[in-house]
């Protein structure tokens, strides 16, 4: 039962990384058109929000889930 729920749990946590990195890209893409047409538009409420939603989706790409998960399953 040991470990093979931690093979399993192991997966688990490269999937829920996987996306979570891509969601991440998807709200610092977004954030980027937000700004492109914040300066195309003279617009600065949608620059803010764009630099905003490019500062959020790095974050979450960077805080969401540490990069040695096999350091958690060592004993």
């Amino acid at each position: 039962m040991g470990k093979e729920n931690c093979v399993d749990t192991k997966e688990a946590f490269d999937v829920l990384k996987s996306i979570t990195e891509a969601l991440a890209c998807g709200v610092a893409c977004m954030g980027m058109f937000r700004l492109m047409d914040g300066y195309e538009n003279d617009d600065p409420e949608a620059k803010e929000q764009g630099v905003k939603q490019i500062l959020a989706g790095a974050s979450m790409a960077a805080l969401s889930i540490p990069a040695d998960v096999d350091a958690c399953f060592k004993k």
